[in-house]
């Protein structure tokens, strides 16, 4: 099953040069992605019906031109064969001409919200989303971000309540304004147009008013950061910038 909409980007989706923030592209992406779960009856206000829910595991994004303000642009979405324990989605991303302007690679994993515990997706919850086997990139390495950075940069990062989510803990797009503030003035202002996040341990409500420590290791055209507990003691998520 493919499904599509369209959006339109505003005011508030932009980054310098009036182009779309990847923090909103991954934003519009998280919707479309909710668009068809809400379609097949496994949406956010389904959650206490069905007793599951989808937890966002990882991004693999490309774009090959960034839109601009006020264009509408075009996403389609479907679900891949899913596997025992997760569900690979991917996304194209048409500008108004109808032209591919972006792809991504999302994975995700069916949780019992009872529990809070990993679930085993149940043959009829995969057969409502009549997946289609079509990736848009070649590989199938999304989520495989290696650990370890040493010797980067290291920056303190305040955890605000205005990133925290119907979930109790800080929504998967605000990861991006948490590295962006960790970055230097000349790597922030840099055009990512291929980027990567790993998420490994909910940031929770808790956090709010303390700091998680982002250590960012630089290449000659990528950026590596880890986001960490401020002892460095937890990994929370690593993101791969791209230009």
């Amino acid at each position: 099953m493919f499904v599509e909409r369209e959006f339109f980007i505003g005011f508030d989706d932009l980054m310098f040069g009036n182009k779309a923030s990847n923090k909103a592209i991954i934003k519009h992406l998280v919707d479309m992605a909710g668009i068809h779960s809400n379609i097949v009856g496994y949406g956010l206000n389904d959650r206490e019906k069905v007793g599951h829910t989808w937890i966002l595991l990882a991004w693999k994004v490309e774009l090959f031109r960034r839109p601009s303000y006020s264009e509408t642009i075009r996403i389609k979405t479907w679900s891949r064969p899913m596997k025992s324990y997760y569900a690979l989605r991917d996304f194209q991303i048409f500008d108004k001409e109808k032209k591919l302007i972006g792809i991504a690679s999302s994975k995700w994993v069916f949780i019992n919200n009872e529990k809070e515990s990993l679930a085993k997706i149940p043959k009829e919850v995969a057969d409502l989303y009549k997946s289609e086997d079509i990736q848009v990139f070649q590989d199938d390495d999304i989520g495989k971000l290696s650990e370890g950075i040493e010797g980067g940069s290291s920056l303190s990062v305040k955890v605000t309540r205005n990133m925290i989510d119907v979930n109790n803990h800080v929504n998967n797009i605000y990861y991006l304004d948490i590295v962006n503030e960790s970055l230097p003035e000349d790597l922030y202002k840099k055009e990512y147009n291929k980027f990567e996040i790993m998420y490994k341990k909910e940031i929770k409500r808790e956090y709010v008013d303390t700091t998680v420590n982002c250590i960012c290791t630089k290449t000659l055209r990528t950026n590596m950061i880890e986001i960490k507990s401020a002892d460095n003691k937890i990994l929370h998520a690593i993101v791969k910038l791209s230009e």
